[in-house]
């Protein structure tokens, strides 16, 4: 993976549990790291591959963005990610799905953003 591809930046963020003050267990996410990523809008061979998460027009107005950064063991399909910067500064986004290239250098995140 060539670092002049990577323009831009998440956070990457695990869900984790945290007291609400009122003794209730909630459910939400922990930052675990910022890195440097690429971003581009998902193209029909990327919607290919999670087809199986869309169902039958349900999700049409739903944003996907196949993100690729350094290959990391810990990312899960239960995470998320937030940007960093530029035009979609703040805006979160779900993990569908995390795949490793086959000499792990690169991992490829399917984005499902929350908040378009």
């Amino acid at each position: 993976m060539k670092a002049g591809s990577l323009r831009n930046r998440i956070t990457l963020m695990k869900p984790t549990v945290a007291d609400d003050g009122h003794g209730q267990q909630v459910p939400t996410f922990q930052d675990v790291a910022t890195v440097f990523c690429s971003d581009q809008p998902l193209s029909m061979r990327g919607i290919a591959a999670v087809r199986d998460g869309i169902v039958a027009g349900t999700e049409a107005n739903v944003s996907y963005r196949w993100v690729a950064i350094r290959y990391r063991g810990d990312v899960r399909n239960d995470w998320r990610v937030r940007f960093v910067g530029g035009r979609r500064d703040g805006m979160v986004g779900e993990i569908m799905d995390a795949r490793e290239d086959n000499k792990r250098d690169e991992l490829a995140l399917v984005v499902k953003l929350v908040n378009p």
